[in-house]
């Protein structure tokens, strides 16, 4: 942590942005200064012996993908289910472990699972962004780090701020 209090916070977000790769910020995890650039989860499995023996802090909060759905323009005008299926398609292309929603089975699982369960579908797609990139990923490395190191806890803020990103 203290090294990243002498780092310029502007260039910060900077570096963590791959325009090349995806319009999602790419947040990678570091350990004693350097950056781990596999998986922390696959990492934890295959690399335990390199991992410290601490106990880990982890978590996400209930809206964690409503600042990031906003960097597709489309969000703000889902109507349709098709709209949101669309906007599905193209966000989790860019996941740690990517989907296709347009197999049909994928298709009615992610409808099923977000579409029309907020009183509007730019938080379903929000929902929809923050499970493949924060939670199900964070979630694995729990499991991960845990049978290997033992002592993690969790946190999971379930409160909703309104218009929080808007």
């Amino acid at each position: 942590l203290s090294c990243l209090r002498g780092v310029n916070a502007t260039l910060l977000a900077e570096q963590s942005y791959d325009p090349e790769f995806s319009r999602i910020f790419t947040f990678l995890p570091s350990i004693d200064g350097k950056f781990v650039s596999m998986e922390p989860s696959k990492d934890t499995r295959e690399n335990a012996d390199k991992f410290p023996e601490v106990r880990m802090m982890i978590g996400f909060s209930k809206n964690e993908g409503t600042l990031f759905v906003e960097m597709y323009s489309a969000a703000k005008a889902l109507q349709t289910e098709e709209d949101f299926v669309a906007l599905c398609e193209r966000i989790a292309k860019h996941y740690l472990h990517p989907i296709d929603v347009s197999l049909p089975q994928v298709r009615a699982a992610v409808v099923e699972a977000y579409f029309g369960k907020s009183a509007n579908h730019f938080n379903d797609a929000a929902e929809f962004l923050a499970d493949g990139t924060f939670n199900c990923p964070t979630n694995a490395l729990v499991k991960s780090y845990a049978k290997t190191h033992g002592n993690v806890y969790v946190f999971h803020f379930e409160r909703l701020f309104r218009n929080a990103f808007k």
